[in-house]
């Protein structure tokens, strides 16, 4: 592959992919409606996103020989075993003790609020 195709971002938009295939957005968006352009997007978003590597194959610019080889694959995390780790976290918390215990006294029984008494009289 060549430098300046090395150089691409992993995804390529709608107006790189037109660009790179020497049409018009509006030729590009022709032939993938009636199927002579084969990759599919990606993301579908405000802007459509293509696989860089299959673009490049499809328009003949890399071949199977010269494409780079793929990174080893990351392993996957799921999202759902986390949250389930979490969730059990916290049913297995520690009982409350002192003053954040449920049964803590309040309302007439609770012993009256400390106050900061400041003597301003002047001695005799």
């Amino acid at each position: 592959m060549t430098d300046h195709l090395r150089d691409l971002p992993a995804r390529l938009t709608t107006s790189e992919v037109a660009s790179l295939g020497r049409w018009s957005i509006r030729t590009f968006m022709r032939r993938r409606r009636t199927g002579k352009f084969l990759v599919e997007p990606i993301d579908r978003g405000s802007e459509l996103l293509f696989p860089r590597d299959p673009v490049l194959r499809a328009l003949g610019l890399i071949t199977d020989e010269t494409a780079p080889k793929a990174p080893p694959e990351k392993p996957r995390v799921s999202v759902d075993a986390i949250r389930e780790r979490g969730a059990r976290t916290v049913r297995r918390r520690s009982p409350k003790s002192g003053r954040d215990m449920e049964g803590a006294v309040r309302g007439a029984r609770a012993a009256p609020a400390l106050r900061l008494v400041v003597d301003t009289s002047a001695p005799d």
